[in-house]
């Protein structure tokens, strides 16, 4: 496709709402938004699991309200990646809480809703 408008929208609903990441994330590399390239970007490549996980949450902020828990989905997808390489790394208890959107995630313990 060619025009990066549907580009972002048919990539954000292939990744976030189907799962897609295979197809979607190359649409998203052609997206409109500069900040959903760079992330797309940063997924193809294989970044830093941190570092993802900061975008996507980051990301979530500005996207359509359907897609803003299927994104903080994926960046704690990416902090359960990062959690082995900063267990030691001055994180209490070995976890990271992460809050938002009406539910609470410890990637150290599991998640519940309201809590």
């Amino acid at each position: 496709m060619v025009d990066p408008e549907v580009n972002e929208s048919v990539g954000l609903f292939r990744c976030l709402w189907l799962g897609d990441w295979l197809t979607g994330l190359p649409l998203l590399k052609k997206a409109k938004t500069e900040s959903i390239v760079v992330v797309a970007d940063q997924e193809v490549a294989g970044g830093m699991a941190s570092e993802l996980a900061a975008k996507w949450w980051t990301l979530s902020e500005d996207l359509p309200l359907i897609y803003r828990d299927r994104a903080i989905e994926r960046s704690v997808y990416h902090y359960k990646q990062a959690l082995p390489l900063l267990k030691g790394k001055g994180i209490g208890g070995g976890g990271i809480a992460v809050i938002g959107l009406g539910w609470e995630f410890c990637v150290g313990g599991g998640f519940g809703v309201g809590w």
